[in-house]
């Protein structure tokens, strides 16, 4: 890990400190939402949902955003009286003791997160919005036991990673690993311990209402988020390890492990572009065209009725259908005279598109290094 340039961004990150935390960018919510969580969170509460909203209500975009709302999903699940102690347990079983054991508690998050989609799809069918993924669980053990985690943003951890040149690749998705990503964490935080002036900054900042034993472990998440939102690694420039030196080859001759070198990091880069664009399509994963009177050349006028995650159902005078989104539209099957509709839906198209090229070209290169 590079030192010099982690020393770099914390000056950059004290030189923004005010602004960070002034009344537009409220940066402290994440002090907050932990207090307040911690505060209100009682796993034997009789009403379990109310409590539950409650404890989350603080957290803005920690977990929710205006695309997803997957807490809303939980105070669904949980307002079901068939279901009220199956999610109750399922949270213990993600906030039970491990003594450290990062293997167990990641099987623990995957675990949640699989049992908590499988209801979601059969009690709440086509509310994607409510879906959860390993950020979320990882974000309510953050708020229960935040000196022992802490929160992920993949793409502002990666590109953290980079500049301060962490060798030790933590992966993405279904090949992210828990303890790797803590490991970097960890280092940080020791780095944060031993800077007065952040410490004293930090400290500043911290009221009542305010998580105050998080060992720092909510600072480390804040700096690595800031860094890349705020864009405070403008003046570190990364630089790639250099090559160790290697004899003179023949002519036309291949060296195997740089050509596997090179599409290391040919599929690197496109698993970060992957990321990026996965980033914009998830602007529309809240987009309602429930009610949209619709126009289709064989049954003629008819209106939504019901959407899901890739398709819509359409009520027509004689008949229902459902259509594929958002090709219904892209191919002519579906017209409206909103314009505005119409062009989001080529935008998605156009995103669909270029996802599932990125996802091809990834597999091809991932199955290139297995050989």
């Amino acid at each position: 890990m590079n030192q010099d340039n982690l020393r770099t961004i914390i000056d950059n990150y004290l030189q923004e400190f005010d602004s960070l935390n002034n009344e537009t960018n409220k940066e402290y919510v994440k002090w907050t939402a932990v207090f307040h969580f911690q505060k209100h969170w009682n796993i034997h509460a009789s009403d379990f949902a109310s409590m539950f909203k409650k404890a989350v209500s603080k957290t803005e975009m920690l977990i929710n955003n205006r695309m997803v709302q997957p807490t809303a999903g939980i105070v669904k699940l949980a307002e079901r009286p068939e279901l009220t102690e199956t999610i109750r347990e399922l949270f213990a079983e993600l906030f039970e003791e491990d003594q450290g054991d990062l293997t167990k508690r990641q099987y623990r998050i995957e675990n949640f997160v699989n049992k908590i989609n499988a209801l979601l799809l059969q009690y709440e069918s086509g509310k994607w919005k409510y879906t959860h993924d390993f950020r979320t669980a990882l974000a309510y053990l953050n708020l229960y036991q935040p000196a022992q985690n802490y929160m992920l943003k993949s793409t502002q951890a990666h590109q953290f990673r980079y500049y301060i040149e962490y060798g030790d690749d933590f992966g993405y998705g279904s090949q992210f690993s828990l303890a790797k990503y803590y490991h970097m964490c960890d280092q940080i935080a020791e780095i944060i311990r031993e800077n007065h002036d952040l410490r004293e900054k930090h400290a500043s900042r911290l009221t009542e209402l305010m998580c105050r034993d998080d060992d720092f472990h909510l600072l480390v998440f804040d700096l690595i988020y800031c860094t890349a939102v705020y864009r405070l690694y403008d003046n570190i420039t990364y630089t790639k390890p250099s090559k160790p030196s290697k004899t003179k080859k023949k002519p036309g001759s291949t060296d195997i492990a740089e050509v596997k070198e090179q599409v290391e990091d040919e599929l690197r880069k496109e698993k970060e572009m992957l990321l990026s664009v996965l980033e914009e399509r998830g602007k529309y994963d809240d987009f309602s065209i429930t009610g949209l009177q619709v126009k289709h050349r064989k049954y003629g006028t008819g209106v939504i009725i019901e959407q899901g995650q890739d398709r819509v159902k359409v009520a027509f005078d004689q008949t229902q259908q459902i259509f594929m989104l958002p090709s219904a539209f892209q191919d002519g099957y579906l017209k409206t005279d909103d314009e505005e509709i119409m062009q989001t839906m080529h935008d998605i198209y156009d995103l669909d598109r270029q996802i599932d090229r990125m996802r091809t070209s990834i597999r091809m290169k991932e199955t290139k290094l297995k050989k």
